[in-house]
């Protein structure tokens, strides 16, 4: 069999939105060779299509007089916030803010949001404070998974989360899922991808990314002999 070469052995696919599994791209059987000292540009994903991905990852509700739309997001901590939507207006607030529940007002009425457990639960503060919805955190953060562009790097699958800032404090996070189907992130500060930052070694090789203009880009290079820096690791669900 031929040696794989460096963009065979990343692959993107765009899993489909909503809450329910998509295929994912096909593990790879094995990691390149890559006979570099330099780091050597594998792949380069355009911002916006990660951003359109995770727009895409949404649920919709009806709550009182309107609709609320739910999304997830990570910030570069790693920490679960979630987004907001009833037309035009977007709102995000962190987990912590939202176990204690806060009240936030849209143009069909104000709404108490609040999270206890893997519940995040909604309702109209008019009364009769019906129709009230109930959405699952981990579903959310698991419909981000599914529908984010996804890089392939035998044996891990790694999906990509970008924030620009507007919402969520700015933020790169790579989302893998374990043969438990637990999620898994590899974060880190957009400000700090200016350079290549290395999230994993395979074989040999080491693979990192940075952004660069308005992508993210994959670099590969052979490990050496030096201790490098990895991002750190986090459980989510």
């Amino acid at each position: 069999m031929e040696p794989m070469n460096a963009l065979q052995a990343l692959l993107l696919s765009a899993g489909l939105a909503g809450m329910d599994a998509v295929p994912m791209p096909p593990p790879i059987t094995s990691a390149p060779v890559i006979m570099a000292e330099q780091p050597q540009l594998l792949v380069s994903v355009p911002l916006a299509e990660i951003s359109a991905a995770a727009n895409a990852a949404a649920v919709t509700q009806p709550v009182g007089r309107g609709q609320i739309t739910f999304r997830a997001g990570l910030d570069p901590r790693a920490n679960t916030w979630i987004k907001f939507q009833q037309d035009k207006i977007i709102t995000a607030h962190p987990e912590s803010e939202l176990t204690g529940g806060i009240q936030e007002r849209f143009p069909a009425g104000t709404y108490r949001f609040a999270i206890k457990g893997d519940a995040l639960h909604a309702s109209p503060i008019a009364a009769p404070h019906t129709p009230a919805a109930q959405v699952s955190v981990s579903g959310l953060l698991h419909a981000a998974y599914n529908a984010a562009p996804h890089a392939a790097i035998a044996p891990l699958k790694y999906a990509m989360l970008y924030e620009d800032g507007s919402l969520i404090p700015a933020s790169v996070c790579l989302l893998r899922k374990d043969d438990n189907g637990i999620l898994w992130v590899t974060y880190a500060k957009a400000a700090d991808l200016q350079r290549i930052q290395w999230f994993v070694a395979v074989n040999g090789v080491m693979y990192g990314m940075k952004l660069e203009g308005e992508a993210l880009a994959f670099y590969a290079q052979t490990m050496p002999a030096t201790q490098i820096e990895r991002f750190p690791e986090k459980r989510l669900w």
